[in-house]
């Protein structure tokens, strides 16, 4: 199995992002939420709508109840929604708040894949959470570590372009897998396409030689990325 595109933990690090660099991530992030904002406002209007016209009717019958519950239900998932993307945004924009501080790396990626959601969308892609079940938002983390100590913006920006960068090697209509293994008590995070995208040998020197993102190389991990496989990003 080839790796290739390992980046070094203390070695070649720089101290971090450019202030325009950063700025734009946010900017780029800002726009993407407030897109799906708009459609999480349409969507509760629409069903909100629907119930209003069916109380007005004086609709009482079995099956008219029925379409109000959903109606609401409706709602209720997109307020969740809304409340989750908030969530994710609020801790992007807030990792300018100190120069470097102990993240939870799985909340991080989790937060990056539900702000990716509609960049993979357009790429007529799906990204697939799997929560490993052992965060650190628990205390239950394999081994007791205690997270990475990065700049927060840094570290969402690195995994935000990481999940773009996988993405761009997920056969049209297929899914991205991401989830975090643990190995010796440290966070591997991988990055997965479904269906496994076959690379033929005379692709694989195109495939393994394509620069990785270059925010990686500010991170403490080592990257791994087999031919054919998934991207592996091993916190140290």
């Amino acid at each position: 199995m080839e790796k290739t595109g390992e980046s070094a933990g203390s070695t070649g690090r720089r101290a971090g992002l450019s202030d325009a660099k950063r700025a734009a991530f946010i900017a780029r992030m800002t726009a993407g939420a407030t897109h799906e904002f708009r459609n999480v406002l349409a969507v509760v209007k629409e069903s909100a709508g629907l119930a209003q016209d069916l109380l007005a009717a004086g609709g009482a019958g079995e099956a008219d109840r029925d379409r109000i519950l959903r109606a609401l239900a409706r709602i209720e998932a997109q307020v969740a929604r809304g409340a989750d993307l908030s969530t994710s945004l609020n801790r992007v924009v807030h990792g300018l708040d100190r120069a470097e501080e102990y993240q939870d790396v799985e909340a991080a990626l989790e937060h990056a894949v539900r702000l990716s959601g509609r960049a993979a969308r357009q790429r007529g892609r799906r990204l697939e959470w799997i929560p490993s079940g052992a965060g650190l938002r628990e205390g239950s983390a394999p081994g007791g570590w205690p997270g990475v100590r990065v700049n927060a913006l840094d570290l969402y920006l690195g995994l935000v372009e990481a999940l773009e960068w996988s993405l761009e090697r997920v056969g049209e209509g297929g899914v991205l897998e991401v989830e975090v293994e643990w190995r010796s008590g440290r966070p591997a995070l991988r990055f997965g396409a479904r269906p496994e995208v076959v690379v033929g040998a005379e692709d694989a020197a195109g495939v393994g030689a394509v620069e990785l993102p270059e925010s990686l190389a500010l991170l403490p991990l080592r990257v791994e990325h087999p031919v054919p496989g998934p991207l592996l990003l091993l916190f140290e």
